[in-house]
């Protein structure tokens, strides 16, 4: 999404992005939410100078963090992360907390989604309303104020003494909660993904391909049309990675500046830990693609079962920049 001008009006976001919500920074930042996940916290960055969050927390329970609906470690580093970079952040908790609002400079999103992996996929199951005309955001200003009355401030040392007291309490608790309690876990993409028309389908990609000269995107190209018996392969790799990207914006816009023509996955062991760490913990089925399959083509080094990855690493050499272009050029980033 790009960043809408201002009294530009309201537009809806059908399947929000955690780029979505970082589009928002400014000076006064305000983010609240029910339930939050390392999968969305890690790789949220926001500017601002004054960084106020209202979260879902219940200082007497651990089921919420039992059931994974919230995550108090994501949070303390995220906090963390970011009084290194804003000049102030304050928490206030509640332990009733529902309403999902993210304000800032730019506008505000009010919707559906919270801040986990499963709401900010891009997924068609949830909706923002983004709203950017001034008189409309001062009177959602003054409405998140009242809002935020119901909230107690909560220190990161009392954030600290929370997490120390009923880590093992929640750990165990887990355990004994049954399964299918897991359902919608939050730090997961959804089951059943629907992706919205902003994002493109892969006959999308591959149109989008046909237009670039370049000799990485003719290869990709010729790959998914049969070449060595490659067109699987390709498939697999256009949902898998536009998952990994989607979700993993810093690394999305990394890859839109690098050259898919001299690129080596092989040599970049940062990417691959963050792939086999998203490929293992957070991947999705999605219609034809299937995490399981997906490794089998897969190199060791990114979660998979090849010793060195055979064509899939030449894929990635070259859909990883590829499709990283595409879709910041689907989401309006460039």
């Amino acid at each position: 999404m790009a960043v809408v001008a201002k009294n530009q009006g309201p537009r809806a976001i059908v399947g929000p992005l955690v780029s979505d919500i970082a589009s928002i920074s400014g000076d006064d930042v305000t983010l609240a939410t029910a339930f939050y996940t390392s999968g969305a916290l890690d790789v949220l960055n926001i500017k601002a100078k004054r960084l106020r969050l209202l979260m879902r927390l219940n200082t007497q329970s651990v089921a919420d963090w039992a059931v994974g609906s919230l995550d108090p470690l994501a949070l303390r580093a995220f906090i963390q992360r970011h009084k290194q970079t804003c000049g102030e952040v304050s928490l206030l908790i509640s332990p009733t907390a529902h309403a999902k609002i993210y304000s800032g400079q730019n506008g505000y999103l009010v919707g559906s989604a919270n801040l986990s992996t499963r709401a900010l996929s891009g997924s068609a199951a949830e909706i923002l309303w983004f709203e950017s005309d001034d008189e409309r955001k001062r009177a959602m200003d003054a409405a998140v104020q009242d809002y935020s009355q119901k909230f107690s401030p909560c220190s990161i040392a009392q954030l600290d003494a929370y997490i120390a007291a009923n880590e093992v309490k929640a750990k165990e608790l887990s355990k004994k909660i049954p399964r299918e309690m897991f359902t919608d876990e939050e730090d997961r993409l959804p089951r059943g993904i629907l992706r919205p028309a902003r994002l493109g389908d892969y006959d999308a990609f591959l149109g989008w391909l046909s237009k670039h000269t370049s000799p990485a995107a003719k290869e990709v190209l010729a790959r998914a049309n049969g070449k060595s018996n490659l067109s699987g392969h390709i498939r697999q790799a256009f949902f898998g990675l536009r998952q990994f990207l989607l979700g993993a914006p810093d690394v999305m816009y990394h890859f839109t500046k690098v050259d898919p023509d001299s690129y080596s996955f092989s040599s970049d062991v940062s990417t691959a830990s963050k792939l086999g760490s998203f490929v293992t913990k957070h991947a999705r089925d999605e219609g034809p693609f299937s995490p399981k399959k997906w490794q089998t083509y897969l190199p060791k080094s990114a979660g998979g079962k090849q010793v060195t990855g055979g064509a899939t690493s030449g894929n990635l050499n070259r859909m990883l920049p590829l499709i990283a272009r595409y879709l910041t050029v689907r989401i309006g980033k460039i």
